[in-house]
């Protein structure tokens, strides 16, 4: 009998990754989509592709105002192919790859020399973990870019330095933020052959180089005009504010889901007077993987690369933040499952001289995925509805639709709606919209910065921009137009209210519709 115990192992271990995946790709696929607004964006774009008046936004304007054209093409592909709507298709490739990073955590915990139970818990960990299904439910281009960029540090801990560079430079594409898994590659190979890496960056440019030429011929610039509305002012953030994103992001793997912690669209509200304890789990959190990760580096050097990449992240939106550049939630996310595997690692070596070392750091890896589990509405879901993290909600979007469908038997034929956030309501009204956070709009640029009193949260509406371009209607937040548009002197007379529906998104009351009065 005890002759059979290795082949039974191995047969089981075999079918831990297909049961893995399936599981993963369950947990997305049985909600169904439950789009964010920045999702709709890049819906939009695909869906004007689609119906031949290429990837734009508004018919007719040239701008890349989505920062993941990669995934906005896959999806109009995808449409073209299956014939199923854009957000149902979203959560479905989502689903595949997000399916495809929990086998990656398990080959790099094999490769990293972990036991068996040490790659599942963590894969068991990305499965549950209530950001990532929140944003591959939301129809994001999230769980493309986290699948694309573990693909690239696979292969790099497998060897295979330039091959690494061909999903890294499509991970770009999907979402510009994974430079640091290209940058980190090219540096890694750079030390590794003390060399400058000529067949990795000529691979890199192989995949990036055909998109830079068409983009630069179509839009002007290979860089999408969403970075750099973004990196003007656009939003007003504190300096330290990505800093404590970060720490938030941090503490989030353990108390995302007991404490249900989510961002409200791109802001993160933290509950009041948590900050330091957020602050102080986060240190616990980034102290294990520390463990861990130097652990994996002594026994394979080239892991340096891997866990490097998150610190990279971090370091990179924190010093971002001190000139003011805003960070959504949904950015580190695709640092996930390497922070994850780092803590079950790290937790392995802490666990090392302990009594029963080995249980203990099995409970502790069993802990996190608990945690995970915590976010979850099982057993409290209504009309049969599957399961799904209880930070997944459309409150916000559903208000820009119901705006939407008020909107469009209104609207003339040459009318134009103003508004500081375009997914749902752009998406659902299929209007020409005027985007006055300068997203796909890049005239509104001109307006900002705009004075800090203006501001009641992260962003408001610029006066001297509706003063010129005199939009049919805007739809906003109230809180968006509290000390601007509607404290402008004679600009607020110029439009009236036809419909105010209750909000409490950042702090509103209502979401507003204003229509220009005829003859103002």
């Amino acid at each position: 009998m005890s002759a059979s115990r290795p082949g039974t192992t191995a047969r089981r271990m075999g079918l831990l990754g297909p049961a893995l995946g399936l599981f993963t790709l369950i947990l997305r696929w049985a909600p169904g989509p439950w789009p964010v607004d920045d999702a709709y964006i890049t819906f939009r774009y695909a869906r004007n592709l689609l119906e031949g008046a290429g990837l734009v936004y508004n018919p007719g304007e040239p701008v890349l105002g989505t920062s993941a054209p990669g995934f906005a093409l896959l999806l109009a592909l995808g449409g073209g192919v299956t014939g199923l709507d854009l957000p149902r298709l979203a959560v479905a490739v989502s689903g595949v790859a997000d399916a495809m990073t929990a086998l990656m955590l398990l080959a790099m915990a094999r490769h990293l020399g972990l036991a068996g139970w040490a790659g599942a818990c963590a894969g068991l960990a990305w499965a549950l973990y209530p950001l990532a299904v929140r944003y591959a439910v939301g129809g994001m281009e999230t769980s493309v870019a986290t699948a694309l960029g573990m693909g690239a540090l696979v292969l790099w801990l497998r060897g295979a330095g330039a091959a690494a560079m061909a999903p890294a430079g499509l991970a770009l594409l999907v979402r510009p933020d994974l430079l640091a898994h290209a940058g980190a590659i090219a540096l890694g190979e750079a030390v590794a052959t003390r060399r400058v890496p000529w067949r990795p960056l000529g691979v890199l440019g192989l995949v990036l180089l055909p998109w830079a030429a068409v983009a630069t011929v179509r839009y002007g610039s290979p860089i999408p005009h969403s970075v750099v509305a973004k990196s003007q002012g656009v939003y007003h953030v504190a300096p330290g504010e990505s800093l404590l994103q970060v720490c938030y992001f941090l503490a989030g793997l353990l108390l995302a889901g007991p404490a249900d912690l989510a961002a409200e669209g791109i802001a993160v509200h933290r509950p009041p007077g948590a900050s330091g304890g957020l602050v102080a789990v986060a240190a616990l959190v980034l102290a294990v993987f520390a463990v861990g990760a130097w652990a994996a580096v002594q026994g394979c050097p080239r892991a340096a690369v891997p866990f490097a990449v998150p610190l990279l992240f971090g370091l990179a939106y924190a010093g971002l933040g001190l000139r003011g550049t805003l960070m959504a939630e949904w950015y580190l996310v695709p640092v996930a499952p390497v922070l994850l595997l780092g803590l079950v690692a790290g937790s392995i070596v802490a666990s090392r001289r302990l009594p029963r070392g080995a249980s203990v750091a099995a409970g502790a890896a069993l802990a996190l995925v608990l945690a995970q589990a915590a976010g979850w509405s099982w057993g409290r879901v209504v009309d049969g509805e599957a399961p799904r993290p209880r930070i997944v909600r459309v409150e916000r979007e559903e208000l820009y639709r119901e705006a939407a469908l008020f909107l469009r038997p209104r609207l003339g034929a040459e009318d134009v709606v103003a508004a500081p956030e375009i997914g749902s309501l752009g998406y659902h009204c299929r209007c020409r919209i005027l985007d006055t956070a300068g997203l796909v709009s890049p005239r509104a640029l001109r307006y900002y910065p705009l004075a800090p009193d203006l501001h009641v949260v992260n962003q408001a509406v610029p006066p001297g921009l509706v003063r010129d371009e005199r939009p049919a209607w805007i739809v906003t937040l109230d809180v968006f137009a509290a000390r601007s548009l509607l404290a402008a002197p004679g600009l607020a007379d110029q439009y009236q209210v036809e419909r105010a529906a209750p909000a409490r998104a950042f702090g509103s009351r209502s979401l507003l519709v204003l229509r220009r009065r005829e003859g103002a």
